[in-house]
């Protein structure tokens, strides 16, 4: 906006930072190597995650990092075996369902 009141210079304020956010954002996704769209740089200037996990991804992921804890004894091996079972009974479940 053109101007000199107060409002004005504010807007402005707001529009330079929101700016730089998103250069900052786009700058990001360069040094990671991954694919630029203007949804993945809106998504990184908002903070949210661009892809989401399948239950059963999340799953897998949790078992991971179970194995490491169970590694350093924080959890029992039987924890862990538990939820090897339940990623086995996940699976099965949702090819017999889909």
């Amino acid at each position: 906006m053109v101007g000199t009141k107060e409002e004005t210079k504010s807007l402005n304020s707001y529009l330079d930072k929101m700016k730089a956010g998103v250069t900052a954002s786009h700058t990001l996704l360069c040094k990671e190597d991954t694919e630029i769209t203007a949804e993945a740089i809106k998504c990184k200037y908002l903070g949210k995650a661009d892809k989401t996990h399948t239950i059963f991804e999340a799953i897998k992921i949790h078992n991971k990092n179970m194995e490491a804890l169970v590694e350093n004894d924080d959890y029992a091996e039987g924890t862990l075996k538990r939820f090897e079972v339940l990623e086995r009974h996940v699976k099965d479940f949702l090819a017999f369902r889909y």
